[in-house]
C-alpha cells in the first residue's frame, strides 16, 4: 500500500530545518511492519525517527481503567534467546488454550506453521537448528489473542 509518493519535505515544513510529523494509519496483519524507501524526484528519501504504536496499546489503555490488564491475560517469554536448536515459551496460561504457531523470517516469509510441541501444561517447544542465523518472528494464536514475539537464531 503507498502512502505517499513524491513527498516534498521542504515543501511540507514551509522550510528547512523544520521538523514534520505525519500520521498514516495501517492494518498489519502477518506481524511484520515494512516500509520501503526509493529515491524521488527531488532527493533520496529520508527519515530521522518513527514511532509505532499499537492499536493494541489503545485497548490496553482503556482496560486499565477498569483494573483488567490484557497483557496480564496472556504473557508469553521465550529462552534462550538467541537460540541454536530449541527455543522454549512459556505461557501464562495452558498449551491447550494454543490455537496455532508460525515461525516468520524478519522479512515476512513463513518458515515453520504448527511445528510446536507440548513441553509441559505451559510450555512449548520448537526445533529451530534448521534455521538460518537471523532474526524471527514466531506468531502465537490463543483464545486470548495473538502475540509475535521476536527471537535471533546463533
Amino acid at each position: 500500500m503507498r502512502k505517499s509518493s513524491e513527498y516534498d519535505i521542504f515543501e511540507k515544513a514551509g522550510g528547512a530545518m523544520i521538523a514534520v510529523q505525519e500520521r498514516f494509519p495501517v492494518t498489519v496483519s502477518d506481524g511484520v511492519l515494512n516500509l520501503y524507501f526509493s529515491s524521488g524526484s527531488a532527493d533520496n528519501a529520508t527519515l530521522s525517527a518513527i514511532e509505532v504504536i499499537p492499536s493494541a496499546a489503545a485497548a490496553r489503555k482503556s482496560q486499565e481503567g477498569k483494573g483488567v490488564s490484557l497483557e496480564a491475560q496472556f504473557t508469553a517469554s521465550l529462552s534462550p534467546n538467541p537460540a541454536e536448536d530449541q527455543l522454549v515459551v512459556e505461557l501464562g496460561m495452558p498449551v491447550s488454550k494454543v490455537r496455532s504457531t508460525s515461525i516468520s523470517s524478519a522479512a515476512g516469509a513463513t518458515l515453520q506453521q504448527n511445528a510446536h510441541k507440548a513441553l509441559g501444561e505451559k510450555q512449548l517447544g520448537f526445533e529451530v537448528g534448521n534455521l538460518k542465523a537471523g532474526m524471527y518472528l514466531l506468531k502465537l494464536d490463543t483464545q486470548a489473542g495473538s502475540k509475535v514475539l521476536k527471537f535471533v537464531k546463533k
